[in-house]
């Protein structure tokens, strides 16, 4: 069984535990958020999150643009940098998986540094 609703982005997340909250959301925080912590993600679900991501980003890049970006927009933009490249890592693990007969719901989130540390 796939996700009913679709994922939340990180900044809507972080506004469900107050303003101004300093948890940092990651991609598995939020699967775990959005799905109780038990249901399948599927591929179209992640798709969803990586286009709402790249849309924020790109908001970002052009504050930056434009001398209008914060410290704070700063380090959110690291922040969806390390959550996009956890979505893709999850999309090439399910695609593998599938690819090898396994089931793609065996994939996992991999941690910051795990995505973080890969050669480009």
């Amino acid at each position: 069984m796939g996700l009913t609703r679709t994922m939340l982005p990180l900044a809507n997340q972080r506004d469900q535990f107050g303003k101004g909250a300093s948890k940092s959301f990651g991609f598995q925080e939020m699967l775990i958020a959005e799905t109780g912590g038990g249901e399948i993600v599927e591929d179209q679900t992640v798709f969803q999150n990586i286009n709402k991501l790249a849309t924020e980003e790109h908001e970002i890049w052009r504050k930056e643009s434009l001398g209008q970006a914060t410290d704070a927009d700063r380090e959110r933009l690291r922040q969806i940098q390390v959550t996009l490249d956890q979505c893709w890592d999850l999309l090439h693990q399910r695609q593998a998986r599938k690819a090898a007969g396994l089931d793609p719901a065996g994939a996992k989130v991999r941690d910051e540094k795990t995505v973080e540390g890969y050669i480009s």
